[in-house]
Order: C-alpha cells, then sequence, then structure tokens
C-alpha cells in the first residue's frame, strides 16, 4: 500500500472517531468546585436548606445537571427555584425535575445555557432531619444529622451553617476535628449558630455533622419498644384523649349573643334563618357535640352555626306615620348609650378593640382559623345594616345643625328641636310667613340602602295639604315623588339638602299675592266667548 494512500486511510479514521464522539463529551467539562450550605432546623423536624455551589464550565455550554444525595423526603421550594449566577451578575433559570430516588436534574435549553465560565448555583429545598433522642449527662436532647453530599470531584473550601434553637450544643466526640476542620459556635437571640468549615473535602466522599437540640426544641421520634410482644397477646387500646373544643365552643356562644343582638336592631323577621330560639339552641347544642367527638377539624361545624348570625338586606326606612311632636331643648334629645351590641360590632370603637384583642388571643393560643371566623361575625348586622337609632339620629341631625349655614339670599327662618312620641328627633323649620298649605318643614334623618349597607342622610320633609298652593310649588320645582299620602288628605316628600331644596325653602316662605277681581269688561267678554253658561 503506498504511503498516500495509508495517510489517507488514518484520515478517514480520525474523522470516524471524532463523528463517533457524543456532543456533551466533547464539548461539555462542569466542574463543581466548592459548596456552602446554610442549615435551619424547624421545630417538625425539617430542615431548610439553601444550598450555593460555585461551579465552572470548562468548554462548551451547560446542557444539564444532576444533584444527588440531598437528603430523605426531599422537596424542592417551587416559589424560589434554583437559578445560576454569573461573574457578571447574569441569571440563568433551569428546568428542574425531580427524580422518584430525590435526584434533582437541572436541564438548560441549548441557546439559553450558560457558557464557558464560572457560576454560583443556588437552590433551597427542604429534607427530613435524621433525628434520635439522646441522653446527655443526665439531660435528654434530640440528636439531628445531616450530611454534606458527596461529588464526583474534590471540594475545597466547603462550609456549613446551622441555624438551631437556643440551647443546642456539638456533641463532645465532634470537638476532636481533623485538621482543616474546624468549628464556631455563638448565640445570636434565640437561636444557636454553628458554623463548621472544611478546607477539602475528597471526591465521592460525604461529611456527615451532628449537634444535639433540646428535645422540646424539636419533635421527637416516637419511641419503640426493643421487647418482642408474645404470641396471642394483644393490648388493650388506651382510650384517646381528645381535647375539649373550647374554641368552638365559644364561637358558638358568639353567634348565639350576635343572633339576639340582629334580632333587636332588625326584629325576628330581619334574620336570614327564621327560627325559635328552642330549635336555635337545640342545632347548636348538636352541632357542638358533633364537632366534639367525631369531625376532625372541628372549627368546620363553626361554618353552619355562622348562618344563625346572618341577616336579610335592610330596607330603606323614612317617616312613615303620623306622630306627636313636642318641643324640645338640645339637652333633651337622646343621647347615645353603648349597647351590649356593639361589642360584637366592628364599626365600633368598642367592637374593632374587641376584634382585634380576641384575634389575637387566638392566634397566640394557636386558633388561627377560630380567629378567621371571628371576622364574619363581627362584619354582619353592624350599626350600618340597620335603621338608625333615635340616639345616632340626635347625633347626626346636631352634627348637621352646627354646619347649616344659611345663604345670603335665604328667607327668614327659625329652628327649634322636636321629639316624638316615639323619642324620634327632627329639627323644625319655622317660616314666619309661608304659602297656602304648607303644613310642616323640617330636617330627619333617613336610611337608603348602598350595596348590603344603608346610608343614613339628613332630608328635608315637606309636608303640604293636598292640591293647595305649596304642594304645587313641591310637585313641580323638585323630582321628589311623594312618599307618603295620608287620608287627610296630607303629602309628605322627601327632598335631598341641596340647592334645589333651597330653592324651594326660599319659594314657600312667600306668600302668594292676592287674586285681582275681574272688572266689568272682563265679565261681558266671558259671557260673550261661553254663552251657554248662563243658559245653565
Amino acid at each position: 500500500m503506498r504511503p498516500s494512500q495509508v495517510r489517507a486511510l488514518l484520515l478517514l479514521l480520525f474523522a470516524a472517531v471524532l463523528c463517533s464522539t457524543s456532543p456533551a463529551q466533547a464539548w461539555t467539562r462542569t466542574v463543581v468546585k466548592s459548596a456552602r450550605a446554610t442549615v435551619d432546623i424547624e421545630r417538625d423536624a425539617t430542615l431548610n436548606v439553601l444550598l450555593r455551589l460555585d461551579v465552572e464550565v470548562h468548554a462548551g455550554w451547560l446542557h444539564e445537571m444532576e444533584l444527588a444525595g440531598l437528603g430523605p423526603g426531599f422537596d424542592l421550594n417551587r416559589y424560589q427555584p434554583p437559578y445560576f449566577r454569573s461573574e457578571e451578575g447574569e441569571i440563568f433559570r433551569p428546568e428542574a425535575e425531580v427524580k422518584e430516588d430525590g435526584t434533582v436534574r437541572l436541564s438548560f435549553p441549548r441557546r439559553e445555557a450558560p457558557r464557558q465560565g464560572e457560576y454560583r448555583v443556588f437552590m433551597r429545598y427542604r429534607t427530613r432531619a435524621d433525628v434520635a433522642a439522646v441522653e446527655v449527662k443526665g439531660e435528654r436532647r434530640a440528636r439531628v444529622v445531616w450530611s454534606v453530599p458527596a461529588w464526583e470531584t474534590g471540594l475545597h473550601n466547603v462550609s456549613v451553617q446551622f441555624r438551631a434553637p437556643h440551647g443546642s450544643v456539638v456533641p463532645i466526640e465532634m470537638h476532636d476535628t481533623a485538621p482543616g476542620v474546624e468549628f464556631e459556635l455563638s448565640e445570636r437571640g434565640k437561636k444557636t449558630l454553628i458554623e463548621w468549615q472544611r478546607i477539602h473535602l475528597p471526591r465521592m466522599t460525604a461529611w456527615p455533622l451532628t449537634l444535639d437540640v433540646p428535645s422540646e426544641a424539636i419533635a421527637l421520634p416516637p419511641a419503640t419498644s426493643d421487647t418482642p410482644t408474645p404470641r396471642g397477646f394483644k393490648p388493650l387500646a388506651v382510650p384517646e384523649k381528645r381535647p375539649i373544643a373550647w374554641a368552638l365552643l365559644l364561637l358558638g356562644v358568639l353567634v348565639l349573643l350576635k343572633r339576639r343582638s340582629v334580632e333587636l336592631r332588625m326584629g325576628g323577621r330581619g334574620l336570614l334563618v327564621q327560627a325559635p330560639w328552642a330549635a336555635v339552641l337545640a342545632i347548636t347544642s348538636v352541632v357542638l357535640a358533633v364537632g366534639q367527638w367525631w369531625v376532625p377539624n372541628y372549627l368546620i361545624c363553626g361554618l353552619p352555626l355562622l348562618a344563625f348570625c346572618l341577616h336579610r338586606p335592610a330596607k330603606q326606612s323614612s317617616p312613615s306615620e303620623p306622630s306627636t311632636w313636642s318641643p324640645a331643648l338640645s339637652k333633651e334629645l337622646p343621647r347615645a348609650k353603648v349597647p351590649p351590641s356593639d361589642l360584637l360590632d366592628a364599626t365600633t370603637a368598642t367592637g374593632l378593640t374587641v376584634l382585634i384583642t380576641g384575634g389575637v388571643g387566638l392566634v397566640a393560643l394557636g386558633q388561627p382559623t377560630a380567629a378567621l371566623l371571628l371576622l364574619p361575625l363581627f362584619l354582619t348586622g353592624t350599626r350600618h345594616h340597620s335603621a338608625a337609632t333615635a340616639s345616632g339620629k340626635a347625633d347626626t341631625l346636631r352634627t348637621f345643625a352646627a354646619t347649616l349655614r344659611s345663604p345670603a339670599d335665604a328667607p327668614q327662618m327659625s329652628f327649634r328641636w322636636e321629639v316624638s312620641s316615639s323619642a324620634t328627633p327632627r329639627l323644625r323649620v319655622h317660616l314666619p310667613s309661608h304659602r297656602a298649605g304648607l303644613m310642616a318643614a323640617s330636617f330627619v334623618v333617613t336610611s337608603s340602602p348602598l350595596g348590603f349597607v344603608l346610608r343614613h342622610d339628613v332630608m328635608l320633609l315637606v309636608e303640604t295639604r293636598a292640591q293647595s298652593d305649596a304642594d304645587d310649588l313641591a310637585r313641580r320645582r323638585t323630582n321628589a315623588q311623594p312618599d307618603i299620602r295620608f287620608s287627610d288628605g296630607r303629602i309628605r316628600r322627601l327632598i335631598p339638602w341641596d340647592a334645589e331644596a333651597r330653592e324651594l325653602l326660599r319659594v314657600l316662605a312667600h306668600r302668594a299675592p292676592n287674586p285681582v277681581k275681574a272688572s266689568r269688561g272682563t265679565w261681558l267678554l266671558r259671557e260673550i266667548a261661553d254663552p251657554p253658561r248662563k243658559a245653565a
């Protein structure tokens, strides 16, 4: 064979070998250089781990990376997914896949993969702690073990920081550390910080770390007896002592009190669930018994109980019945009192204080769900869901009277307080002269629906005689329809207090001019224009 043919054959063989090599083997070489972990020990014997790896991509691009041996019960934090950060600060987010054996596979699309250079990998996850009960110097403790996983290459500058409950210590047998390994223990607030440092971790070598935690600060596994159970022997079942559902009992009592307050404010027909009190008490007792002995989460029974304190939407309220009014002084008007129902009304200062205090107390006692159920209880059946009381109307009218200002062209008028036979107050407007048919004008408080609540407004109440001059003016100058018609011919109209209402008062304050008597010539024209009238 000629030399030229031999060289050609070798060149073809080299090309075949080069083409048969996989791209990952030919172009990708990634090395993990160092690692740092921050481990938070939780009360439920789980570990929150923040793992940071220093990775160097020597050639090509990083297609995928697998991490194994991260601990039992591995759970990747999906809210803070893993990411790579380059030395220039550029962020690369891989697609994370957790296999059944706990191995994490981080992969990149080719166009978005990290190129040659150094990167830091950050990953957060949870894992179960290896906990065992031990006794150290007569004191019961929990021994926690966590290991730095093994890597295919040796690591330099490996560090681990444990954030453990206060009072945690490093076991005595680990105080004699190997060369190149050291630890430091410090107290910071309610946490004990233990910092481990290792200069070099050989390849394929895990680094187990141990510390002793106070037994009351972490959940210990149930103790198992080493004594074998004899055949045919069956221990007696110990009856389970279920704690008293005091939160459900408290909620039931509050629901009954709230139902009574809604009933006093709106009447029995205002309740959504209309039932006699005997039935309500019986159903409440059954629900409390079910929550105490049968339902696993007894606070679920609180949801049907809340239906007892719900109410129907309130309707518009306005003065609708004739009453006997008598003059009164400002100090004789109904005074606001703090009724017991305000304790369960979050729209009042008293009720809001009770709600915040009760909610904080329930959360502190480990009942956050019960604290959440207080919100619908305190935010339904409030003073904004029912008509204003007599004392509430008096306070509103006092505030209105203090801010009432008459314009320069306003007619002469005076005001006085009046109280009805049912203790309802009003601010009477007295006009020295007025149109015929005007029986009364006053300021009253009305309630109108605004969504799910009632809006309390001060309105001008004009009472006229039907088909009178004043009634004709009120009908033509306002858009208010007659609210109430009485059998004696009186009509009541509620008019919002605005510029239109002020103009109406100004017109009503002037008497109508006397009719002019027709002259004889006018009488003759009427006779000629309408001759049949005389014949009739």
